[in-house]
């Protein structure tokens, strides 16, 4: 079929670039800077963050990971992702004779699997300007260690995480895709409350599409332990599990079929719900087949958009540095001829120069800071203490939308790559959407450049 869409292409005066759906990849970014697309991540990034603080501040102290030394430095992540062997032993054994030591830290297991975040995105993004695959696939996978590490060293603490993320961005990443659906198929902009009232509508469907493949494999499991069960019967159990021995290896078989392929038709199940209005089974289905009928070009355009998107990320950071650098440079100019009020040794009042950078270390060209800037400067005191709470508190909110803009991209570029293998598979026209009868959208839709 694709010689002939080529063809097709060709005739209707299209490029190859055009036709095959690089030209409407490449329009991810702009459909961020719409309030339905760019504010549902960054609500939903608000309420991830206020579940991993909750739960991390109720979670019993000996409960959390050790830290070692410093925070981010030797702590319980860093063991298991240097482990050899077996990493859960050699894990829980480096943080058994930590524990014995008189000052041992702790810290929440939100904030490391936030750190560890930071830092594979970080490591991608590196990876994508030196042109190195390699280095490129070890981040990824360096990623999923760290959720290797959540299940394997905190099963409770990730079981309850993960219901509770799933339930987060079922409705929010409905929204996104919801907003993003509409910018790229109709040129519309949607409000913000029309794509958080349908994917409202379709909560349940947003939840229920991930979890199908996810219950096929407990139901394999199931099946597994039941036989396993009847082998634990002695003499009879092991002749009968020894002579039947295919039947479990088929059964692993179908396991890793369906882990590998959930695993793969999850970006497109949110945007198929939003696109088409399918319900779970049909999402599912549905994803399943575009997946098997272009499963090379499904790839390589998911391993596109996460190169073009740590591109966008890191010119995005760019950005950001760049304006806190000049804004500081401008605003500490005057502002640092004042004192910050600090607290001096044995806790007595003291002051510092330079005001703002003792509130705050602005990012500066070529230094190492976070494109943020950081807050290691003296420990204030009121009222310098309150300034830089302030600071801080407006810091947080640009490192969000800079993160909501990850987070939305990768929804956004799902949803374009929906489409293109939709119409690929299907011959659906690219302005195809489904309309809600509670849209506010003008009835005369524009198109997009197919």
């Amino acid at each position: 079929m694709l010689p002939e869409t080529l063809a097709q292409g060709r005739s209707n005066g299209e490029s190859w670039f055009e036709r095959s759906g690089l030209k409407n990849l490449l329009k991810t970014p702009r459909l961020l800077f719409s309030p339905a697309v760019i504010l549902p991540a960054f609500l939903g990034l608000a309420a991830t963050f206020f579940v991993g603080f909750a739960l991390d501040a109720i979670w019993p102290t000996t409960s959390r990971p050790i830290i070692g030394s410093g925070f981010g430095e030797s702590s319980e992540l860093d063991q298991y992702l240097v482990a050899r062997g077996n990493a859960l032993a050699v894990t829980r054994e480096w943080g058994a004779e930590q524990a014995r030591l008189p000052d041992v830290k702790r810290g929440g297991i939100f904030d490391l699997l936030l750190l560890h975040a930071t830092r594979t995105g970080n490591a991608i993004i590196e990876s994508v300007f030196r042109l190195d695959p390699k280095a490129l696939a070890e981040s990824v996978a360096r990623g999923y260690a760290g959720v290797a590490w959540l299940f394997g060293m905190h099963p409770v603490y990730g079981i309850l995480y993960s219901i509770l993320k799933l339930v987060i961005w079922a409705f929010f990443g409905g929204a996104i895709c919801r907003g993003a659906a509409l910018r790229f198929a109709r040129e519309e902009n949607p409000s913000l409350w029309d794509v958080l009232r349908f994917s409202r509508q379709r909560w349940f469907t947003f939840v229920a599409a991930p979890l199908i493949p996810l219950g096929v494999l407990f139901f394999i499991a199931f099946l597994l332990f039941v036989a396993g069960l009847f082998g634990a019967i002695p003499w009879i159990g092991e002749l009968a599990v020894g002579l039947g021995f295919m039947i479990p290896i088929l059964a692993g078989l179908a396991a890793a079929v369906v882990f590998i392929g959930g695993m793969l038709i999850c970006p497109l199940l949110a945007p198929g719900i939003s696109v088409d209005d399918l319900d779970p089974g049909d999402a599912v289905a549905t994803a399943g087949n575009l997946v098997v009928e272009r499963p090379w070009k499904y790839i390589s355009f998911m391993l596109m958009a996460l190169v073009y998107g740590a591109f966008c990320l890191w010119l995005i950071k760019l950005v950001v540095a760049l304006g806190l650098w000049l804004a500081s440079a401008s605003l500490g100019a005057s502002m640092n001829w004042g004192n910050a009020a600090t607290i001096g040794a044995g806790g007595a009042n003291n002051s510092v120069d330079d005001k703002l950078t003792a509130m705050w270390q602005a990012p500066r060209p070529g230094d190492n800071r976070p494109f943020y800037g950081t807050f290691d400067g003296p420990t204030l005191r009121f009222p310098s203490s309150w300034a830089q709470r302030g600071i801080r508190a407006w810091i947080f909110v640009l490192w969000g939308f800079v993160a909501a803009f990850a987070v939305g991209f990768y929804y956004a570029a799902s949803t374009i790559i929906y489409f293109i293998i939709r119409r690929d598979v299907n011959e659906t026209d690219m302005e195809e959407v489904y309309l809600d009868k509670t849209d506010t959208l003008p009835a005369a839709a524009g198109t997009s450049a197919s």
